[in-house]
């Protein structure tokens, strides 16, 4: 999706370009129907119902920075990601890479950018501890104010 998201959007009439597009489509599909989830998608699902929000642009938005929460423990994931990440420099992380893409792409970067009241983060928090993707995370999460702080930094 990397390389054929940006490819559709600069050539939108390009068969190829969104054939290429629909398949890392059904292959992320296939992906997240045989794995879990964890903290990224617990708070978009909070942000989604709470807010009104599009899961997609939730997910859009808060992914740097749940990249940046976990890195520590699944610093090598992460680098095994950015390794096939086209154009990369030596100096990127993968977190840097995603904000560049979100540039590149025109898409919100901040929860405010999508209508979010900074007063519906203290639930959104809340909420994200009843859901279940949380136990799943690769970095133990057991503070409702480590979840709003997250939900600050994307604000």
């Amino acid at each position: 999706m990397v390389r054929s998201l940006p490819a559709v959007l600069e050539h939108p009439h390009s068969v190829t370009a969104r054939a290429d597009l629909m398949t890392a489509a059904h292959l992320a599909g296939r992906v997240i129907a045989n794995a879990r989830t964890a903290l990224h998608h617990a708070m978009c699902h909070a942000i989604g119902s709470r807010c009104g929000v599009g899961h997609g642009e939730a997910n859009a938005v808060m992914l740097p920075h749940v990249l940046a929460f976990n890195a520590q423990q699944v610093q090598t994931a992460l680098d095994q990601a950015l390794a096939v990440w086209p154009d990369r420099q030596p100096h990127d992380t993968l977190v840097s890479c995603v904000q560049t893409l979100q540039v590149r792409l025109k898409i919100a970067r901040r929860l405010r950018d999508l209508g979010i009241a900074r007063e519906q983060l203290k639930a959104v928090a809340h909420q994200v501890m009843g859901e279940r993707g949380l136990y799943f995370n690769p970095r133990t999460v057991t503070d409702p104010g480590e979840i709003l702080s997250l939900l600050e930094l994307a604000y």
